[in-house]
This record gives structure tokens, sequence and C-alpha cells, in this order.
């Protein structure tokens, strides 16, 4: 298995910023990703997420280890985060008790013979609806999701 960690902001464009587990990220790391100090939300289980694929060829499906938001993020009045609020309840956003805001960091673990999705069913799952990507991608961040690793300099 292979653990990838997916930063997703609110705009929905992903970004694979590191693989491994939790000792591969700092806490410096992961409030860079979410813009502050970082507030864990995992409130779902055993949820499914579209990914990217770690050889760039399209998305997989991967399960959700953690989903870390920022621990300020709805006071200060953050773009609600509709994959990020998906990861976090394991429900379409529309059904979650409240949406998760600004960047949402996404802890996955991939199986060795992943599953091969689309952004269809991508949006099925967040969305709960056939949705037109644009509604869910505003930017046409699926188009350009930027899939390779990351090292973020200091």
């Amino acid at each position: 298995m292979t653990e990838l960690w997916i930063k997703i902001e609110a705009n929905s464009k992903p970004t694979l910023i590191a693989e491994g587990g939790e000792e591969n990220l700092t806490l410096k790391d992961m409030q860079g990703a979410v813009g502050g100090l970082i507030e864990y939300c995992t409130f779902g289980r055993n949820v499914k997420l579209p990914v990217p694929s770690i050889d760039g060829g399209g998305l997989v499906m991967g399960e959700i280890i953690d989903v870390i938001a920022h621990e300020e993020g709805r006071i200060y009045g953050e773009e609600p985060n509709l994959i990020g609020t998906y990861a976090a309840f394991g429900v379409p956003a529309q059904e979650a008790p409240y949406p998760i805001v600004g960047n949402v960091l996404v802890h996955v673990r991939i199986p060795e013979e992943p599953e091969a999705t689309t952004i269809d069913e991508m949006l099925l799952l967040v969305m709960g609806i056939k949705q037109v990507s644009h509604m869910v991608f505003p930017s046409g961040a699926s188009a350009d999701a930027d899939y390779e690793m990351k090292v973020e300099e200091e």
C-alpha cells in the first residue's frame, strides 16, 4: 500500500505534496498546507476519495486516513471546500452538518492495485448528484491539477 498527502484548495485544485505516513510531514508542513494552525476533521469512516495517480495516469480510488483543515477557517470566513467537506464527513457536501472551509490536507491510502476512477464518479461522490464539472471545479482545476510531487521550500 502507498500513502499520499494531498492538498485540496478551496477552488478544488488537488496537489500531491508528499508520499508516506505521518512521519513524512512535519507540523510546520501541515500548517503551511492549510494556512495556519491545524485541526483534524476526520468524521467519516472508510471514506473513498478519487485522488491523482502517483504515476500521473489519471485518478484512482484511495481510502482516507485523515483530513486536516485550518483550526479557525470558519471564523475567518474562508471559502467552502466541497471536496474537503466530502472527505471529512463521507457524505455529499450538501448533506454534511457544516462545510469544511479553506485548504484541506488529506492523507490517503492507495492499494497496490488501485481502482481507476473518473471525474464524473468524483462529482457523484462529492455532490451526490451528477453535476457539470465547472460547478465543482470553477477554475477548470480538473484539467490543470498539479499531480507532481511538490517540495515546499522553507
